[in-house]
């Protein structure tokens, strides 16, 4: 479910990484970040979610992760909207290259929690144990563990230590740029407090090919505050050790802001004609960028910038960030709806001995009903199954109106057309396919093994879903051609272990063929 949170972020230009303390306890809970936290990332998701580029985005974007959002709240009875702050706090960066820095996240929500099973479900087998007063969940295989305060409005999750030493009452206060972080972070503001001299040694490789990011990269704190709407503000402001390193920290800093000036106006050329709306932000950040002020004062830099996009500028650009969301998105549900149907095949072969032949035949040999409606009672379908006269073909007059039921799963996520009730998952058959015959095979029929065998794939031409209609194998002719068409770059196919592979459109058509056939004794070559 944490994750699902962060794949969410992902759609927006936003991201929902904060501290909130739950007041209104019998005894009111107080967190102590550790004074060497090198990273603090604080977001207000509720303001977020409720503003105007919130609700443009959701606008766009609400179908693709309303599926997700439905699974997230029906799970924990909380969404974006509950969420008041999400925080992500890491602890001496200087461990980053050894990978042992550990983060807690913690969320602090607008509204009390009312299912005392969340931290169950996020934390599956942790055992309940109190530390310094607070119930906390620990699983034992890794240490991780997690609590929600009493009242309900704060969460947190990480490691045992960490948790432990976010509710010690002795773990020392924080001062400085952190203790102006976590204040910061009880407006409306994404807020970010680093230890940029913390990460020397994991940028090293970084710093060889650009010495002024080893300046920077001296500088001992670093808080950026942004102000996220329709005219976004950007502050952020580096300490150096002194007035002198302060000094060639903002050379620099300047330095990098003309470098990727000059990025910015090459990137416009090289989408030109690709992307009119992304060029037009990467012209807004980089005259942002150029008349943005770049102070030194003492032992701090201080960089401020504006950046401002007109409501039809935004939507032309979140639009184009749709597409490539919306491929993955439908390609993910072409995988789930296969994988589906591979484990309905293998419980079919389970209870009848072997996969569904391609139809079922009436005693004069002729079609019925496609392999697709026999699989549906193991398609938690049975009830649609029932209403089928099994011994009438597709298109009598009573099985003719159940085209119009076909379940979801045989709904191929696709911008080709198709009329209602009609698929693109179709077999291979004939001879010398797994659909050979008027009988099904059995799964230890499968000569060249399982994982090598295609069973559905995406075709390229729909049919009605219940009609006995799929692709005929010619081993002497193409087969590509009835294939893919509904994702860039190639089609996806449930093999015959169940198992959900994406084959590029590349594919040649002597590799095809050899997965078609189950049982030729040819091993297949390394492709891409």
């Amino acid at each position: 479910l944490c994750m699902r949170w962060f794949a969410l972020a992902s759609l927006a230009p936003l991201a929902f990484l904060a501290l909130g303390v739950a007041a209104g306890e019998e005894k009111p809970l107080t967190l102590r970040i550790a004074p060497q936290s090198g990273l603090y990332l604080s977001m207000p998701v509720k303001a977020l979610w409720e503003g105007t580029l919130g609700k443009e985005i959701r606008g766009l974007f609400e179908r693709e992760i309303h599926d997700q959002l439905k699974e997230i709240r029906d799970a924990t009875t909380f969404g974006p909207s509950d969420i008041e702050r999400l925080t992500v706090v890491a602890d001496d960066m200087t461990r980053l290259q050894g990978n042992d820095v550990r983060i807690v996240t913690l969320i602090r929500f607008a509204r009390a929690l009312k299912n005392d099973g969340v931290m169950a479900q996020i934390l599956p087998d942790a055992r309940s144990e109190k530390i310094h007063g607070q119930r906390v969940f620990v699983r034992a295989e890794d240490g991780v563990a997690g609590f929600v305060s009493r009242d309900g409005l704060t969460m947190a999750f990480g490691p045992r230590k960490s948790l432990e030493s976010l509710l010690d009452p002795a773990t020392p206060a924080i001062k400085g740029r952190l203790a102006e972080a976590v204040a910061a972070s009880k407006e409306d503001k994404l807020v970010l407090f680093a230890r940029p001299r913390d990460a020397q040694d994991t940028a090293r490789e970084l710093t060889a090919y650009l010495p002024a990011a080893r300046t920077v990269l001296a500088s001992q704190g670093l808080l950026v505050q942004a102000q996220i709407g329709t005219e976004s503000t950007f502050s952020a402001r580096f300490d150096f050790e002194d007035d002198k390193a302060a000094s060639r920290g903002y050379k620099a800093l300047n330095g990098l802001r003309a470098l990727t000036t000059l990025s910015l106006s090459g990137g416009r050329e090289s989408i030109a004609g690709k992307s009119a709306s992304f060029k037009t932000l990467l012209s807004r950040i980089e005259t942002s960028l150029e008349a943005a002020t770049l102070e030194h004062k003492r032992t701090q830099v201080h960089f401020d910038m504006k950046l401002t996009l007109n409501q039809a500028e935004r939507l032309a650009m979140f639009k184009d960030l749709l597409v490539p969301v919306k491929n993955a998105a439908r390609a993910v549900r072409s995988q789930n709806n296969l994988k589906q149907i591979g484990l309905a095949m293998h419980a079919h072969n389970e209870v009848r001995g072997t996969f569904p032949a391609v139809a079922t035949y009436d005693k004069d040999g002729k079609a019925l009903l496609s392999w697709r409606v026999h699989l549906l009672p193991y398609l938690g379908q049975a009830t649609l199954y029932k209403q089928f006269k099994l011994d009438e073909p597709w298109d009598s007059p009573h099985n003719k109106k159940l085209i119009a039921k076909m379940p979801e799963v045989y709904a191929v996520p696709t911008t080709v057309a198709a009329k209602p009730g009609e698929t693109f998952y179709q077999v291979f058959h004939g001879k010398q396919t797994a659909f050979e015959g008027k009988r099904g095979r059995n799964i230890a029929n499968f000569g060249d093994g399982t994982s090598n065998t295609f069973l559905v794939v995406e075709a390229a031409k729909a049919v009605p879903w219940t009609k006995p209609d799929d692709v005929p194998f010619d081993p002497e002719g193409k087969m590509m051609p009835f294939v893919g068409g509904h994702f860039e770059g190639g089609f996806h196919v449930v093999m015959g272990d169940g198992s959900v592979r994406f084959f590029k459109s590349t594919l040649s058509e002597a590799i095809l063929k050899l997965y078609i056939q189950p049982d030729d004794g040819m091993v297949i070559p390394n492709h891409d």
